[in-house]
């Protein structure tokens, strides 16, 4: 009963071995609500919670877009059930190597005396590595830093989702604000065309621009038309961004016109840039890429066997127990490649570190240049182009009316109006882009930077 005794006893020390691993593994979260551990149930709950969720009707603003891109995009889902894995990985790197059973008998079935089993030797024994060095830590610590990677790529995915719905949802805007701005060229083409006619019907002018005219307001029907196609278009855009292809919502509400109170410096954006996921990683990263030279370094050691069992000796009619150790001798190899391998893509790393900073810093600055050019070209035609083109086109259009100008002025004077207001939106909409790209960059919201005063940025 010996031999069952000591079986039972290494059993059980494993099993609690693998217990305190389980419970020394961190668990993870993350911003949209997963966690490690989540139970089988939790996760289809979860699952039919997002399969119940409706297609929105009606007008959204761009919080329910972002809301719903969050919710319902697969990328993200991707990345959740990545973590899920790398976190089982973590969990599998804590635990200890199984025990190996081995059973031995010998001198049995001879052809003399003793015969059949009289004088075999029976052995029973348990075999047990024991890894040495910190190999099993050094592990855990590469696995549980895969992990965090991970989230971080998680945290990448995620903001680019946001951006680029958020431009998605800016560039629809637009498309109506131009559709509006279409239907007010219309009605003003199509009061121009019964003036004319009026004047044509009169005798006080030629009927070639009537012509012209009528000409004028079925280009900006045309127009009108082509400005649906886009919209529709970029309708079926935004749905994308929560998987949907059918998408039930009329359009989207929102203040294309209003911009922040000014811009803030480049010095202060380019303090932001650490906080940029695709820049915060590379910490994460470095401490993954040494903990793999550690875990390397802790190979070298070799491990140690513990052998033990129990001999039943027939020929004798007794009984004894055994004890065996065995390590390797680290003569041939000693993993020196793969040390040296580990600390290559460490300095790798750390190369690729700078040049994604470099990269970070030379976006802000062209973005920052085409913000500062959006910028003033929304101002300038906000304050000057937009009001003076107004009232030139008012006064001629009254001109007309009372015989003062002739038509090739009224349509000059209209043309300029209406490119100023295209030219207005499409300004606009290269400003909200451009911030949107910004704050990609910088990893927070721009208005938030205007909060920052000035003494605290200096230096990069």
């Amino acid at each position: 009963m010996c031999w069952k005794i000591i079986i039972v006893a290494v059993l059980a020390g494993a099993i609690n071995c693998v217990a305190r691993d389980m419970d020394a593994v961190r668990p993870v979260s993350d911003p949209s609500g997963f966690r490690a551990g989540t139970t089988p149930e939790e996760l289809s709950s979860r699952e039919n919670g997002a399969q119940s969720f409706e297609e929105p009707t009606g007008i959204i603003n761009l919080g329910q877009a972002l809301a719903m891109a969050l919710m319902k995009n697969p990328g993200l889902k991707v990345f959740e059930l990545e973590i899920r894995t790398k976190e089982a990985l973590v969990l599998q790197s804590s635990v200890i190597s199984n025990p190996e059973v081995e059973f031995n008998t010998q001198n049995f079935g001879g052809l003399g005396r003793p015969e059949n089993y009289e004088g075999s030797e029976t052995t029973i024994q348990l075999r047990q590595l024991i890894e040495l060095g910190g190999k099993r830590q050094a592990r855990k610590e590469v696995a549980a830093l895969n992990r965090d990677l991970t989230q971080w790529n998680y945290e990448s995915k995620k903001i680019d989702l946001l951006i680029d719905t958020t431009k998605a949802f800016w560039a629809l805007l637009a498309v109506q604000r131009r559709l509006e701005l279409l239907d007010d060229i219309i009605h003003l083409s199509e009061e121009t065309f019964h003036t004319v006619s009026e004047r044509v019907r009169a005798g006080k002018v030629s009927p070639v621009e009537e012509i012209r005219a009528e000409i004028l307001l079925s280009a900006n029907r045309i127009e009108k038309e082509r400005a649906l196609r886009t919209l529709e278009a970029a309708r079926y855009h935004l749905a994308s961004f929560w998987d949907s292809t059918s998408p039930l919502f009329a359009g989207v509400q929102g203040d294309l016109e209003r911009v922040l109170p000014g811009i803030p410096s480049i010095e202060k954006l380019k303090l932001l840039v650490p906080q940029n996921p695709d820049i915060a990683r590379w910490a994460t990263e470095l401490e993954s890429r040494q903990a793999a030279i550690e875990l390397e370094r802790a190979n070298i050691v070799p491990n140690l066997t513990v052998t033990g069992g129990y001999q039943r000796l027939n020929n004798m009619g007794d009984q004894a127990f055994t004890l065996g150790l065995s390590v390797p001798l680290p003569i041939f190899n000693r993993n020196k490649g793969n040390v040296l391998a580990a600390q290559n893509r460490l300095v790798l790393a750390q190369n690729q570190r700078r040049a994604s900073l470099v990269q970070v810093k030379s976006d802000l600055v062209q973005n920052y240049q085409r913000l500062q050019s959006s910028y003033q070209e929304v101002t300038a035609l906000k304050e000057n182009i937009m009001p003076s083109a107004l009232k030139v086109y008012e006064a001629i259009r009254e001109g007309y009316s009372q015989g003062k100008f002739d038509y090739l002025n009224v349509l000059d004077a209209q043309t300029t109006l209406s490119q100023a207001e295209i030219q207005l939106i499409d300004a606009l909409f290269n400003y909200h882009r451009t911030v949107a790209d910004i704050e990609r960059l910088i990893g927070g919201s721009m208005e938030s930077v205007l909060e920052i005063p000035e003494v605290d940025a200096g230096g990069e």
